[in-house]
C-alpha cells in the first residue's frame, strides 16, 4: 500500500507542478473524487479500496438516494454501509435528518465532513459553530496563516499543521447538555472539538467541520497521509459498501425543489 501511495502521490504532485507552470491552478473546492487539483479528493477516494478491501466502492450525486432506500422501509437487511459526504455547507430539513438517523440506527455509518451544517444538526449534537468558515480564495503563499489540527486516536493526539484553507474549524459544545458524545478530533491549541460521533441504534453518525483534510492539497503535505489512515481506521474494515458523495453545498430537499 505504501508503494502505491508514493506512486499516486508523486503522479499528482507532478500534475500540480505542471498546472502551475503551464496554466493557472484550479483552486476551487470541488472535493471531486476524480480531480487531481489541490482541493479535489482523488487521493482520498482512490484509496478507499485499500482501507475497505471487502467493500464495494460507489460514488453518487445525491446521498439521500441510498439513505431513503433504507430508511423508507419498515424492515431492511441493508446494513454495514458507510455513506461519506464531503461539502462546504450541508443542509438537511427535519425529515431528511430523521431518515439519516434511521439509516444509521439500522446498522450503517454516516460521516459528513462540512464547514457548515443546518441548525437542526447543530441542535442534535448540542453544539454551535465556534469559528467562521472561510469562503475566500484558497491561494497559498509564504505569508498564509498556519492552522493546527489534532486527531485523537487510541488515547493519543496526532497533530498536523497546514497553510491554505482552514482545517481548524470547531464546535462549541453546550455545557448544560446531559447527552454524551465522543469527540474524535480537535482544533487549535485549546483542544476545541471539530469532529463528533454519536452511536445510535446499531450504527453511527459523525460530523466533522474539516472537509479540507480529505483534499489532495492536505494529504500531499508532510506526513499527512498518516491522517487519512488514522481517520479511516475509525470505521470497520469489513464494511460491505462505501458511498462517496462530493458537493459544494448540500441543499435540503424542500429548498432544492
Amino acid at each position: 500500500m505504501k508503494r502505491i501511495w508514493v506512486y499516486i502521490a508523486g503522479w499528482i504532485s507532478l500534475g500540480l507542478i505542471s498546472c502551475t507552470q503551464h496554466k493557472q491552478t484550479d483552486w476551487r473546492m470541488t472535493f471531486d473524487r476524480n480531480s487531481e487539483a489541490p482541493y479535489g479528493c482523488y487521493l482520498a477516494y482512490h484509496f478507499l479500496s485499500s482501507f475497505f478491501p471487502e467493500a464495494y466502492i460507489e460514488s453518487g450525486r445525491n446521498p439521500f438516494t441510498d439513505i431513503n432506500h433504507v430508511a423508507g422501509r419498515r424492515h431492511t437487511s441493508i446494513r454495514n454501509h458507510l455513506t461519506l459526504i464531503t461539502c462546504l455547507d450541508f443542509q438537511a430539513d427535519s425529515m431528511e435528518w430523521q431518515r439519516i438517523q434511521r439509516y444509521a440506527e439500522e446498522g450503517n455509518i454516516v460521516c459528513i465532513l462540512s464547514q457548515e451544517f443546518s441548525p437542526n444538526i447543530y441542535d442534535y449534537f448540542h453544539v454551535k459553530p465556534a469559528t467562521p468558515s472561510s469562503r475566500g480564495p484558497a491561494y497559498v503563499s509564504q505569508d498564509s496563516e498556519m492552522h493546527t489540527f489534532s486527531l485523537y486516536l487510541n488515547h493519543e493526539a496526532n497533530t498536523y499543521h497546514e497553510k491554505g484553507m482552514p482545517i481548524d474549524l470547531y464546535f462549541q459544545p453546550d455545557t448544560g447538555s446531559h447527552r454524551s458524545f465522543y469527540y474524535m478530533s480537535y482544533a487549535g491549541n485549546e483542544w476545541q472539538p471539530c469532529s463528533i460521533m454519536n452511536f445510535t441504534g446499531n450504527g453511527l453518525i459523525m460530523v466533522c467541520r474539516n472537509p479540507m483534510t480529505l483534499t489532495n492539497y492536505f494529504l500531499l503535505h508532510d506526513d499527512h497521509k498518516k491522517y487519512l489512515e488514522q481517520f479511516m481506521s475509525y470505521f470497520p474494515p469489513s464494511l460491505k459498501k462505501v458511498y462517496w458523495y462530493s458537493m459544494k453545498r448540500r441543499m435540503p430537499h424542500s429548498e432544492a425543489d
